[in-house]
């Protein structure tokens, strides 16, 4: 007798899901062996009868064989990110902690000068100048708490960091001689050195490609304090005009 050989049509997802119980992505990784095998089970049960549950499971089965494969993918994924994540704060923070004073180190897209160390903490000024800009955008009498220099670092150039990196930007207390004005003490994640923190360092490190930026005034407070491409610098005797363009070298004081 010749052996009469079944056809099923495929049924559709929503079919499917009426002859199966809901079954999570989650669930089906985790037991999706047995799913598997009690389908194929029912299927040769079935295989005189046509069973429509049969093919049902054996269907839903290979629907959801997607869905576990992307599952575990996901899953794979985030446990790699998350080491990743966990190697890279690990990484940043050994780096800092065995860094010592002048070293370079590098931090987000820049390499840094290691000027100050705590037992937690560390202080980077940035090799380079990252762009030049004016201290502040009109020629007038400002401080460094009003200027729009200051602003773009705390904006613009702070938010160049990834979230895991900002976490790691301590907020430091800043101050800034004013002349009697307002404003003489600021909270910044990111700033200019003065001219009293530049005049410790060694001239090695205050060289640079440019002229730089900083956050002390000048003579007055339409002049701000630079430091000239070979170390020296111009300090609050004198000054440039706040509306001059000239180099910036960030500052940030990293917890580890």
């Amino acid at each position: 007798m010749k052996q009469k050989i079944l056809t099923f049509s495929p049924l559709t997802e929503t079919e499917l899901r009426k002859l199966m119980p809901e079954t999570s992505p989650e669930q089906l990784f985790r037991d999706g062996k047995a799913h598997y095998e009690e389908a194929f089970r029912l299927f040769r049960k079935a295989a005189g009868q046509g069973s429509a549950e049969a093919q049902a499971y054996v269907n839903f089965y290979q629907i959801m064989e997607t869905e576990i494969r992307k599952e575990k993918n996901r899953l794979l994924h985030t446990k790699s990110v998350s080491q990743r994540n966990t190697e890279t704060k690990k990484s940043t923070a050994d780096v800092l902690r065995n860094a010592k004073l002048n070293d370079i180190v590098r931090f987000g897209k820049y390499d840094w000068y290691v000027i100050k160390k705590s037992a937690d903490r560390c202080t980077l000024l940035c090799k380079e100048i990252v762009c030049k800009k004016a201290y502040h955008e009109t020629a007038e009498q400002v401080t460094w708490k009003n200027c729009t220099l200051r602003r773009w670092l705390n904006h613009e150039f702070y938010n160049q960091f990834t979230s895991e990196e900002k976490a790691r930007i301590a907020e430091t207390s800043c101050r800034t001689e004013t002349y009697g004005a307002d404003g003489g003490n600021t909270q910044d994640f990111v700033y200019l050195l003065s001219d009293d923190e530049a005049d410790k360092l060694d001239t090695s490190i205050r060289s640079c490609s440019s002229w730089w930026w900083l956050r002390s005034p000048g003579a007055n407070l339409g002049l701000a304090a630079l430091v000239y491409s070979g170390g020296t610098f111009s300090r609050s005797r004198c000054g440039y005009v706040v509306s001059d363009v000239n180099g910036v070298r960030p500052v940030l004081t990293l917890k580890f």
